[in-house]
């Protein structure tokens, strides 16, 4: 019998802000382990404010929040975060070094399993034998791997990726979200807040739109027809906030 996924995250009638001003409402969303989900919407939109909750990040104002059953605010479950192309930490840092920043004490691997897991997760990311070059020396498309590896070292079983193959051209963006895909389909929940909606959208499984300070699209990508993309795009208002 196939094993049911379970919620990786749960929102029920969630507020989402900063102390001056509240950027999304009446959030209810649930995402299942394992799920690939794209996260649209007009710059301002709130996009970045639902994936720093997502983290931890305290811009949760009301309503119920939940990663893997506990508020990510007082969890202490790892969470993998995926920049976007180009704004890497560090980029004077080997690969190895980079991917270790990754680990529970932060740049060390205390223990041969953590060392053979980082090299498994570098093998299956194409990066097996880059361990000693340097970040600046390496192409956009395994940069952004090594960030992928990075997120991943901790064991999160949720990846947020914030606009990932920004400024990547299509080719290199093909790669990065087939990345992405290969590791959702192995268990891990991958969200990721896009303006990429060549490429990237039709890889995904399903897409959240974010409008007028709230949710105004969720579903699968095959119902991401004409009308949809006019609400999610069309008379969004700069006042609801942050991005």
């Amino acid at each position: 019998m196939s094993k049911v996924p379970v919620n990786t995250i749960e929102i029920v009638d969630g507020v989402l802000g900063y102390p001056d001003t509240n950027v999304l409402s009446n959030l209810n969303l649930c995402i299942k382990q394992g799920e690939l989900i794209g996260v649209i919407g007009c710059s301002g939109a709130g996009k970045s404010t639902l994936l720093g909750a997502l983290s931890g990040a305290n811009v949760q104002t009301g309503g119920s929040l939940l990663v893997n059953g506990v508020d990510p605010r007082t969890s202490t479950h790892p969470v993998g975060l995926v920049p976007q192309l180009g704004h890497e930490v560090a980029t004077n840092l080997r690969v190895s070094e980079l991917v270790a920043l990754g680990s529970p004490r932060y740049g060390l691997f205390t223990s041969r399993e953590e060392r053979i897991n980082a090299s498994k997760l570098l093998e299956k990311l194409g990066l097996l034998g880059l361990e000693n070059r340097r970040i600046d020396e390496l192409s956009g498309g395994q940069r952004q791997r090594v960030s992928i590896a990075r997120a991943l070292t901790s064991s999160a079983s949720l990846l947020l990726c914030d606009e990932p193959t920004s400024g990547a051209d299509p080719v290199l963006a093909a790669d990065i979200i087939n990345v992405l895909s290969e590791i959702a389909s192995s268990g891990t929940t991958v969200v990721i807040a896009t303006h990429d909606l060549s490429v990237v959208i039709p890889k995904l499984e399903r897409v959240i739109g974010l409008s007028k300070g709230t949710i105004s699209f969720d579903d699968q990508v095959s119902n991401f027809a004409p009308e949809a993309y006019r609400e999610v795009y069309s008379n969004y208002s700069k006042k609801s906030g942050r991005n």
